[in-house]
């Protein structure tokens, strides 16, 4: 997940731990400052993180927003991003995730554009409706 600061970017490495017993817990990994955003340095980066943590035997899936930086567009196709370059160093295959909350937001954006009403109309409605609820007396 790339986060955007005023002055940097910073990745937060986490993992999803599966177990029979356990079901599913989250950890963050690490949280770095980098240098720039390109898929060899995240991928040099993601394996020092891996090594370090003991991870790189037990990898099966990597996820990521879906930029073509990531993933190689939608058609996951060429070599020049973070999962192929991935896989290649670890030299086993990886399931590539890519963001459902973004893909979510993308298809509802899309589905908005399609409407034939003005949505800006009915929120100011509904704004001006309830606005008077938000005031603090």
């Amino acid at each position: 997940m790339l986060q955007t600061t005023v002055t940097r970017k910073y990745t937060l490495y986490s993992i999803a731990l599966f177990s029979a017993l356990r079901r599913c817990a989250s950890k963050n990994l690490d949280l770095q400052d980098q240098p720039g955003e390109t898929s060899d340095i995240d991928v040099s980066y993601l394996n020092q993180v891996l090594t370090d943590n003991n991870l790189t035997a037990k990898v099966v899936a990597f996820c990521r927003d879906n930029a073509n930086v990531n993933f190689g567009g939608a058609s996951r196709r060429g070599t020049n991003n973070v999962l192929t370059k991935l896989q290649s160093s670890l030299k086993k295959p990886l399931i590539g995730i890519g963001c459902g909350a973004l893909v979510i937001d993308n298809a509802i954006k899309s589905a908005a554009d399609g409407l034939p009403l003005d949505c800006e109309n009915i929120i100011v409605k509904i704004h001006s409706f309830f606005y008077i609820y938000t005031i603090r007396v």
